[in-house]
């Protein structure tokens, strides 16, 4: 929970063993041989080795259309009938986005990636929002979790809700008690990397080295300890909007993998990714502009399985969980 991976690290780390061996499995091999020899006895490093290298190998693979012709079909490929009567209105608009796109292939089908992507970040949104509504319709605190806690004292509050053995054994069996005391103490001290931890735990759990029991106690908590902060309905919204820009402009993480340097001109983004919004979202006003295109953007927290973004601000300022930069 303490160490914080470098982003830059991990890249040139991983540039280095490229110079060492010829074989991308190799390089992954010591990569993670490295990487998780603190960790070894709880994770299966065999599983992550082979997660690695089959996005590897999408990503590598990763090529442009050769004409407008093929860029339109495998676009047309990617929705059932349903979908695009759903998408009407936008599905232009998504299409005039895979020009600063790639094409992958999963399992014998063709994606364009950041189109895709977006796309399932704004169902995930949405599912989300319409579960933070029913947590709100929630009679017990220990049913809504964290999330709908206005007290910015958390440290306090937390335990205050767990009393009882039968509280704890609304979130957790006895047996499995220690458990949640020991995440409850860590997220009384540290909310926002105790949140992060259960997220990638559940999100990634096949990687590790767990029971279905002790897998259970880990589940249960993450449903309780659903947020490390207050989550209302304009934050789900809003971290959708930054997910939808944020994949297309600049230099980012995703355009490197994919080699892409062709990036659509902010005004033009802001507008497209308004239309797309009020598809999704059209109880919520969006006035997306270049100038918020712009803005840095930070982790703002987890919420159940999905990580929410925000705009970084000298008053919201704060580190990554797990990444320093």
């Amino acid at each position: 929970m303490d160490s914080i991976f470098n982003k830059n690290k991990i890249y040139n780390d991983l540039i280095s063993l490229s110079t060492k061996h010829n074989d991308i499995n190799n390089v992954i091999n010591e990569f993670v041989n490295i990487n998780t020899e603190d960790i070894n006895d709880i994770v299966d490093r065999e599983s992550i080795k082979e997660f690695i290298l089959d996005q590897y190998y999408i990503y590598n693979s990763a090529y442009s259309p050769k004409d407008i012709k093929e860029r339109r079909s495998i676009f047309d490929n990617m929705f059932v009938k349903e979908e695009k009567e759903s998408f009407s209105d936008i599905y232009e608009l998504l299409f005039e986005l895979t020009k600063y796109d790639k094409i992958v292939i999963i399992n014998n089908s063709r994606y364009f990636t950041k189109v895709m992507t977006m796309i399932c970040l704004l169902y995930s949104h949405k599912e989300k929002l319409e579960l933070l509504y029913k947590l709100e319709e929630e009679e017990s605190h220990l049913d809504k979790g964290m999330a709908l806690l206005k007290n910015p004292h958390r440290d306090k509050t937390v335990q205050s809700r767990i009393n009882t053995v039968k509280d704890s054994q609304k979130i957790c069996s006895n047996q499995s008690n220690n458990t949640l005391l020991n995440v409850m103490n860590e997220y009384k001290i540290k909310p926002q990397e105790t949140d992060y931890m259960l997220y990638q735990l559940i999100n990634a759990r096949r990687h590790f080295k767990l029971d279905e029991k002790k897998l259970e106690v880990f589940f249960n908590c993450r449903n309780y300890f659903n947020a490390a902060q207050l989550i209302e309905d304009f934050h789900i919204v809003e971290s959708a909007r930054l997910y939808s820009f944020v994949l297309f402009r600049g230099n980012n993480l995703l355009n490197q993998m994919l080699d892409i340097t062709k990036i659509p001109n902010n005004t033009r983004l802001a507008d497209i990714v308004n239309s797309i919004m009020t598809l999704f979202f059209e109880d919520f006003n969006h006035k997306l502009t270049y100038k918020h295109i712009k803005k840095n953007i930070q982790s703002k927290s987890t919420f159940f399985d999905l990580e929410l973004l925000e705009y970084r601000t000298p008053k919201t300022h704060k580190s990554h969980p797990v990444f320093n930069d």
